[in-house]
């Protein structure tokens, strides 16, 4: 039993009844008493907000038959915590993301608070996003707004005044919301490009934000247009911004609170029930609906069979292996690299170093390969870029393999990527005919279980994990069509690794990848620039 209200549903409910008969019986005198005694409690600083939900907010479960799917807010323990840490967020100005399991209340309990300070604050102006209009105001109870016209149509009217409800339909309006009492007011808006450009605001919501399409964008947006941005959502993989902002706290890269609503925090919830829901639920929906997976929650993840067993501690370069360069040539995109050794008693493949890089021409990434950089050369490198060029100082040299598109010619300078990485004696090899994607996919999902990935390369193992099939809405079974993979930022290290697995050297010396890389290039006439000076020169890294 709590000091002020009762937790048990039964005795919860009897008390809801005695407060509103001290709300709606007696003299004017002794309901205007009351009113003003529940004003206050539920206006505390402290303790106010969670009276406020358990003493006067509803929810509503349809899953649940008749008046049972109507159900008292009566907050759990991780509840309580939750709902505070909110608060403690905006009065400190900092938001919070919160990444959950499903049905753990979050988005009543999100709305529920705003819902409080639109009543109660002297000022607050709020913003709701969800990645659909009709997820932000859709007209069930299904979404945002329709949960505040669910708690609102069962809250003692003089919380908002009456003329609230004499005139609702000029202060509750498509994806609006306005308390006449404090001109208080919460809108709505789905996911776009400009999304909370056109206001400023007290608090901006951002709900399922794993599956919002220009996440980079709004979270740029949201930073100029409030103080207190609230991130919530399940897991959607790691190719959003949401996973972005849950990775960068908890690596210390990001001062922001960050809540994790786990299903084992709910009383209910045991091991029995997850076993239940794990026997009839798809993986997919275990990953993303209860587990907070990002690795595994992701629909037509293209390669399933990489994972921790792939990824080892100080995986570094040895002298004694052939070495191996595989490139993604970045049309537009950005140039993906990554270096790869083989032990061929073993018949492991190694990827011991990555790198990526967008909007910069062929000859950047030349002293990537020869770990030297020329004096008179006309790029800028980071210090972590000339870590990276120090590193591979001394490596012997290595095969090269890459995109066969890399052959063709710019029509700015008529060269190929190809032909000004030979001008620089650096040959790739590439294999017409293992171009197109399923034999791509064939090879390189062979390879995976040989392959063993240097733990620090984090964006290149996130790539892997990430790179997903454009899947039919609801499709699950990329073996069902012929799909292509979703271009995206984690296109470019995987293609890199596909072009390795469709010309991945077996029972060969080095000395023999080396001479059959070379006669590639020195054969095709793609790649050849006119004259016989290719075939005079030294062929190296």
């Amino acid at each position: 039993m709590n000091d002020l209200y009762p937790k048990d549903v039964l005795e919860n409910k009897r008390y809801r009844a005695q407060v509103m008969l001290r709300l709606t019986q007696g003299s004017k005198e002794q309901k205007d008493i009351a009113a003003s005694y529940y004003w206050n409690e539920c206006k505390k600083p402290d303790t106010g907000i969670l009276f406020f939900f358990n003493v006067f907010l509803w929810t509503y479960d349809p899953r649940l038959v008749g008046d049972k799917a109507h159900q008292p807010f009566i907050t759990y323990p991780f509840q309580d915590d939750y709902i505070l840490g909110l608060e403690e967020c905006y009065k400190t100005g900092q938001g919070g993301v919160t990444d959950k399991s499903r049905d753990m209340g979050a988005s009543w309990m999100a709305l529920g608070w705003h819902l409080w300070h639109l009543i109660f604050d002297d000022s607050f102006q709020a913003l709701l996003g969800s990645r659909k209009e009709d997820y932000v105001d859709g007209g069930s109870v299904d979404s945002l707004f329709g949960k505040f016209d669910y708690m609102l149509d069962r809250l003692p009217t003089w919380f908002m005044g009456e003329e609230f409800y004499e005139n609702k339909k000029k202060y509750r309006t498509y994806m609006k919301l306005i308390n006449p009492k404090n001109k208080n007011g919460i809108l709505g808006e789905s996911a776009n490009r400009d999304f909370s450009r056109s206001g400023r605001y007290s608090s901006i919501l951002l709900d399922e934000f794993a599956f919002w399409d220009w996440g980079n964008n709004v979270w740029k947006a949201v930073g100029d247009s409030t103080r207190t941005c609230f991130a919530i959502s399940t897991s959607n993989g790691k190719a959003n911004k949401f996973y972005e902002l849950v990775r960068g706290i908890e690596k210390k890269e990001l001062n922001i609170p960050k809540f994790r609503l786990h299903w084992k925090l709910h009383p209910k919830k045991t091991k029995a029930w997850y076993d239940e829901e794990c026997g009839r639920r798809t993986p997919i929906d275990i990953a993303r609906e209860l587990d907070i997976s990002y690795e595994d929650s992701i629909a037509g993840k293209m390669y399933d069979n990489f994972g921790a067993l792939n990824i080892v501690k100080a995986l570094t370069y040895d002298p004694r292996l052939p070495l191996y360069i595989a490139w993604d040539f970045g049309h537009g995109d950005p140039t993906a690299m990554l270096w790869i050794q083989k032990d061929h008693d073993k018949n492991l493949v190694y990827i011991i170093d990555a790198y990526e890089r967008a909007s910069r021409d062929t000859t950047f990434f030349v002293p990537f390969v020869t770990g030297v950089i020329p004096v008179d050369t006309i790029h800028r490198y980071t210090d972590e870029e000339l870590k990276i060029i120090k590193r591979h100082e001394n490596w012997n040299k290595a095969t090269h393999f890459g995109d066969p598109t890399g052959g063709n010619k710019s029509q700015s300078d008529g060269k190929s990527v190809i032909g000004v990485l030979a001008e620089n004696h650096i040959y790739v090899h590439t294999n017409y005919k293992k171009f197109k994607i399923k034999a791509r996919f064939d090879d390189t999902y062979r390879l995976i279980p040989r392959l063993l990935v240097d733990d620090r390369l984090e964006k290149f193992i996130d790539c892997i994990e990430s790179s997903r099939w454009a899947l039919p809405e609801n499709e699950y079974d990329p073996l069902a069509k012929n799909l292509e993979p979703i271009h995206d930022w984690a296109s470019h290290f995987r293609t890199s690794l596909e072009f390795f697995a469709v010309n991945e050297p077996f029972n060969m010396t080095a000395k023999e990848e080396v001479t059959k890389a070379k006669k590639s290039y020195l054969t095709n006439p793609k790649y050849r620039r006119g004259a016989m000076w290719s075939r005079q020169r030294a062929f190296h890294r």
